[in-house]
């Protein structure tokens, strides 16, 4: 899940504030013991990550590529990565990693301020650490969390087409001006995307270029192809997308 989903998620798991866990299943390696007769303070998100915060630590959920979770059900045939019984509901959540993290560890390893949904999110901040990695092309640094905290591969084609530039444009070639607003595109279309899943509309119809055949301006067939040193997908106009190299 991209960051938007995730806050959506949070939003949603809001009712289990203040709730006590009676017991806890599923095949995840951490002591869960130590959880039960905990009551859960605060369901956050901070980019990729769900956190359930308890009084002394936090559960950390990632969920992944193909994660997911179920309130007061259980998916049919499957252990869950982690099951939290309350007195009366029951949450599950399946193919994620699970792990506890020191609640004094949290701001420094999940800075809320590099989160692209956050209402605390940082521009400046976000855009001093873009633009040191001159080398790097555009495509990976999108999704670097340590920097877009939150952003997957589908936010990143959407504002790399938005910012009309070629996801193998190299960071230090780019202007400045081009970094900016490509970092305000992808802090708009992340906040569009939560908007969507808050909503539980489709995404497609919001989408301009990922997973589409033609580009919406020039008409040219889209190019599809494994791009940067991380080798994720990328849709991209090569007419409408200016290529920064040198």
């Amino acid at each position: 899940m991209e960051g938007p989903s995730i806050w959506a998620v949070a939003e949603k798991l809001e009712e289990f504030t203040d709730k006590k866990v009676t017991a806890v299943s599923g095949n995840a390696k951490i002591e869960k013991d130590s959880l039960v007769g905990a009551t859960i303070k605060d369901i956050y998100p901070r980019g990729k990550n769900l956190f359930i915060q308890f009084p002394d630590a936090a559960l950390k959920i990632h969920f992944l590529m193909y994660g997911s979770y179920r309130i007061n059900e259980a998916r049919e045939g499957m252990e869950p990565r982690l099951g939290l019984v309350f007195e009366d509901e029951q949450l599950n959540f399946y193919n994620c990693s699970v792990r506890i993290v020191p609640t004094d560890q949290i701001d420094a390893e999940f800075d809320e301020e590099l989160d692209i949904v956050s209402g605390n999110w940082n521009a400046s901040k976000v855009i001093e650490r873009l633009a040191e990695l001159k080398d790097a092309y555009i495509c990976d640094v999108l999704l670097n969390q340590e920097i877009f905290a939150g952003v997957g591969n589908i936010i990143k084609n959407e504002a790399l087409f938005m910012a009309k530039l070629h996801p193998l444009s190299v960071v230090g070639c780019i202007p400045h001006e081009n970094l900016i607003d490509l970092t305000f595109k992808a802090r708009a279309f992340s906040q569009l995307f939560h908007t969507v899943r808050r909503n539980e509309e489709p995404l497609q119809p919001f989408l301009t270029i990922y997973r589409k055949k033609y580009c919406p301006i020039c008409h040219e067939t889209v190019v599809l192809k494994r791009t940067g040193e991380s080798a994720r997908i990328s849709f991209f106009c090569a007419s409408c997308q200016v290529l920064y190299t040198e």
